[in-house]
């Protein structure tokens, strides 16, 4: 890892995919804190975590209403759909 041809790491001459992969691994990261970040402070507390646990919890308690198109896997639009029921329960 970290040299020429070690995984993840670009200087493959003719592959304009190999970077883009990083670049999107860093997004899904991103994408990840922020969902967690609920303030948008830059940083997680400990209560952010907590609710996005509690978040995680119901989705695996309630995977059939996550799961929308029953395929077994959940896509960013069906999280995105479950977490906004979620938090629309929470203010209620």
């Amino acid at each position: 890892m970290g040299g020429p041809g070690g995984m993840g790491m670009g200087g493959g001459m003719g592959d304009p995919g190999q970077g883009s992969g990083m670049n999107q691994q860093g997004m899904m990261g991103q994408y990840g804190y922020r969902g967690i970040d609920r303030d948008g402070d830059g940083l997680v507390s400990q209560e952010e975590l907590r609710e996005h646990q509690r978040l995680l919890e119901r989705m695996q308690a309630d995977w059939e209403q996550a799961d929308r198109n029953g395929d077994g896997q959940v896509d960013v639009g069906e999280f995105a759909a479950f977490e906004q029921t979620y938090r629309n329960r929470q203010e209620e």
